[in-house]
């Protein structure tokens, strides 16, 4: 068994990607630290920032930096998106950005995730995921929630939420990066 430290406090992530994970892979919290402040630039410099947090493991360090991207609000959210939402309580943001996007006619949406991972050879790797598709108009899902519920895949008229997770890691932004990231270590014989 091969244990990765998930450089978070995010227990649902870690849930998620754990079930993404190769059956060999233990994924697992580090114990209480503060992680940096998440910055502007870019989902990589965010998910690097996390790790770097952790540089004296000495084991395998993940980190995922996600976001919602709309088409209407270029200006908005992406890379900022917990910023974005941070005077909101997150049971909310659903609801609040159905709101705000109440009307638009332009409803198509990205869910996009970085995941950037450090080996002990201080060899780093990362993999982007992203995932198109239309907003809905009402919250809709209970296999998954969060930004899942909002986005419809228009080839299946269904939410990621309302895909069972066997099926919607093949589509998911999170399912897309560790795919190609297992890629890569498979490359390397991890």
């Amino acid at each position: 068994m091969k244990t990765i430290i998930f450089a978070s406090h995010n227990q649902k992530k870690l849930v998620e990607l754990s079930k993404l994970m190769p059956a060999n892979v233990n994924l697992i919290l580090p114990k209480a630290i503060n992680f940096p402040a998440e910055g502007n630039i870019s989902y990589y410099a965010n998910g690097k920032a996390k790790v770097m947090a952790l540089e004296n493991i000495a084991l395998p360090i993940l980190a995922d930096d996600s976001g919602i991207e709309f088409r209407a609000l270029p200006q908005s959210f992406g890379v900022r998106t917990r910023r974005d939402l941070a005077q909101i309580p997150p049971a909310q943001w659903n609801d609040y950005l159905l709101k705000r996007l109440a009307g638009e006619t332009n409803r198509q949406v990205s869910l996009r995730s970085v995941l950037v991972l450090r080996l002990p050879n201080a060899l780093w790797l990362s993999a982007e995921g992203c995932v198109t598709g239309q907003l809905v108009n009402l919250a809709r899902g209970h296999y998954s929630g969060g930004f899942d519920q909002l986005l419809e895949l228009p080839q299946l008229g269904k939410t990621l939420a309302e895909l069972p997770a066997k099926k919607r890691r093949h589509y998911s932004h999170r399912g897309r990066a560790m795919l190609n990231l297992m890629q890569q270590l498979g490359q390397l014989n991890w």
